[in-house]
């Protein structure tokens, strides 16, 4: 770790870097908890239904051009793949980062046409 203390570094919060197993620096620590609050897009869409005039003449009742997406944005200072995490129904680990894959975003264009 880069900003790990040392006897010439002792202005930081990251703990000092040893090898035996005396260190206890795993031991429960508030060390790695940070703020994951977010505002995300989960899913949008936009659509637009094509006047019904000249596609009745063609024979087609409606239609509709959309586009749609999902996950398109996430705001978050987190410094992880996804502040969304859950703990998959453990209760201890519960909000616990075990770096998941991120959520995957997803978009989509369209027609839908009624005959």
């Amino acid at each position: 770790m880069l900003d790990s203390w040392t006897p010439q570094n002792t202005d930081t919060d990251i703990p000092r870097l040893v090898n035996d197993a005396n260190h206890f620096n795993v031991r429960e620590s508030d060390l790695y908890v940070e703020n994951a609050s977010f505002l995300r897009i989960k899913h949008i869409e936009l659509g637009y239904n094509l006047p019904k005039a000249p596609l009745n003449k063609i024979g087609i009742a409606g239609a509709r051009i959309y586009f749609g997406g999902e996950n398109l944005l996430t705001l978050t200072k987190y410094k992880g793949w996804d502040p969304g995490i859950g703990g998959g129904g453990d209760s201890y680990a519960s909000g616990i980062d075990r770096y998941p894959y991120p959520v995957a975003r997803k978009v989509m264009f369209g027609l839908q046409v009624t005959f």
